[in-house]
């Protein structure tokens, strides 16, 4: 991944931070010595409800960010003049998701597209349909039935998603096993004519998805596999009644339904769950897990979709003793059809998206990108700050995971609270900083995911000592914030390369699959919904096609 992806969203605050070196003069500094406001602060970094802190002089109080997730609290006092003093402390607001047990907050839909491209003839290569076509040949060559003959070819082969009640006779295919709670609505279907020397041989494939719980997880709530049951009709009718009656006598219909049986790989099915673990910089991990006992939801012709969730690593303590950190929770959102045109699809709601931060978070993976760009280094050695000030800062840290929020517009606001050390000669002063940043994404582009960042909140204040927060500085900040329009582009190229580089180009490659799946490109947007579009989600639309491994040696 290039640098400027490595960044990735975390790196955003930091590159705020320093934007604007040239406003950094002696005069902003000596602007800051004014004294008054102190804000007594017993608030725990996490909590079900933000905390009140308590000024030492009467202040105005506000909030920014939102409930579940990143709150800044600020008390704000004017004086004569019209100078302004802020202070605030930041909480992370519940109510949590439990890491044990993340909410289902995403989903995987297989697209039409991939199965069968609908167009006469063969079917198009990378498609469902023809690696069914290529396992059928292989697997019948050299095969002979009894007034049949040897087999010749595969023709027709058609797959698609198909429902329970627009194909009810079809039912009888699969065991009464395959329909326990929670009931499938649908399945994969396939149709194929097998060309005999003496018939023609029309067969249906179906394949009934289910997720069930892993051994040893335990029922709803925890990790699923997935999972089919095949069902295969194969119907020989040579219209000659001698050769019928030693058709049912030898068992030719059940012959050939065990033959075209054996080469549905289900592993070719199963490849399409959960996406294989995303290697990240550092030998960290994000894993996708199914989630169990739900049913796969499956539109006739269209879609069928897998429930998704990422695997979290445990609750954080809190340094100071508080609450463990856990991601917010807001509760799940009602998905859209996918685009028709689409082969893979992910969708992904708040939760599964603050699951995600959090995770990256928990891990360092965040920090870790922080100090790749090492905002405070080119901070401290910006011309200006290096031959005037004193003031230096120590590495950027996040206090707690950053996380999303849904504004006007339809788009979504990050909000991240990091830690930082600000040395002024030989005295430190802890601090914390408040960034927001508004996100939009561009669905215009076929290959790749486009970003649009703009910085609309920086704050900072000092903490001389735990529950004492203090203004300070606040003329640098301000001059940091009123120049950070110069920075979007920076930002928005670096989200813009960071989530491609997650997505495409990528081969999804599952062991034992007879095929993988390579993904070319990737576009996002963002989904509003829900009542008067107060919900969000990202839809991620990506390209992609079915390699065939080749065949082993029979």
């Amino acid at each position: 991944m290039r640098a400027a992806a490595k960044a990735g969203l975390a790196t955003a605050a930091g590159i705020a931070l320093a934007a604007a070196h040239a406003a950094l003069v002696p005069v902003l500094v000596d602007a800051t010595g004014r004294p008054g406001l102190e804000v007594r602060w017993p608030g725990p970094l996490v909590a079900e409800r933000a905390a009140a802190g308590t000024p030492s002089t009467p202040a105005v109080a506000s909030q920014d960010g939102g409930a579940p997730g990143l709150v800044w609290n600020r008390w704000t006092v004017r004086y004569r003049g019209g100078v302004e003093r802020s202070v605030g402390a930041v909480q992370l607001v519940g109510p949590f998701q439990d890491p044990a047990a993340p909410p289902c907050g995403g989903r995987l839909v297989v697209g039409q597209r991939l199965l069968d491209d609908g167009r006469d003839g063969p079917p198009a290569a990378g498609t469902i349909a023809a690696i069914i076509a290529d396992e059928l040949a292989r697997e019948l060559a050299g095969q002979a039935f009894v007034g049949a003959g040897a087999f010749v070819r595969v023709d027709d082969v058609r797959a698609a998603w198909a429902t329970f009640v627009d194909h009810p006779l079809e039912v009888a295919l699969f065991p009464k096993a395959a329909f326990r709670a929670p009931a499938p609505v649908g399945y994969f279907r396939a149709t194929a004519v097998i060309v005999f020397d003496r018939v023609r041989v029309p067969v249906v494939i179906g394949a009934v998805p289910r997720l069930d719980a892993t051994t040893g997880v335990g029922a709803a709530g925890g990790a699923g596999t997935l999972g089919f049951t095949v069902g295969v009709r194969a119907r020989l009718d040579f219209g000659n009644r001698t050769l019928d009656w030693l058709n049912s006598r030898v068992g030719g219909d059940q012959l050939l339904t065990r033959a075209v049986s054996a080469q549905l790989d289900t592993a070719l099915l199963a490849a399409l769950g959960a996406p294989p673990p995303l290697e990240l910089p550092g030998g960290r991990r994000l894993i996708v897990e199914l989630c169990a006992d739900r049913a796969v939801d499956v539109a006739e012709g269209a879609w069928a979709a897998v429930p998704l969730r990422w695997k979290l690593g445990g609750a954080v303590p809190d340094p100071a003793g508080g609450p463990p950190i856990r991601p917010p929770a807001r509760g799940p959102v009602a998905f859209t059809p996918p685009a028709p045109d689409a082969a893979i699809t992910l969708d992904l709601d708040l939760d599964a998206l603050d699951g995600l931060l959090f995770e990256l978070w928990r891990t360092g993976w965040l920090d870790q990108r922080l100090d790749e760009i090492a905002a405070h280094a080119r901070f401290n050695q910006n011309e200006i700050v290096a031959t005037y000030l004193t003031l230096r800062l120590a590495p950027l840290r996040l206090l707690l995971p950053p996380t999303l929020r849904p504004i006007p517009g339809g788009g979504l606001a990050l909000d991240l609270a990091l830690r930082v050390d600000i040395a002024d000669g030989r005295l430190v002063t802890p601090g914390q900083a408040w960034a927001t940043l508004a996100l939009a994404l561009r669905a215009d582009a076929d290959t790749f995911i486009e970003a649009d960042v703009g910085v609309t909140a920086l704050e900072l204040s000092c903490e001389p000592s735990p529950g004492r927060m203090r203004p300070c500085y606040g003329d640098v900040v301000a001059a940091i914030r009123d120049a950070a329009p110069g920075a979007h582009a920076r930002l928005a190229g670096a989200l813009t390369s960071a989530l491609t580089g997650v997505f495409a180009p990528r081969r999804l490659d599952a062991a034992g699959s007879p095929a993988a799946l390579d993904v070319s490109g990737a576009r996002a947007r963002i989904v509003a919904t829900g009542a008067g579009g107060a919900d969000r989600f990202v839809r991620i639309s990506m390209n992609g096609t079915l390699s065939p491994r080749p065949a082993p040696p029979r």
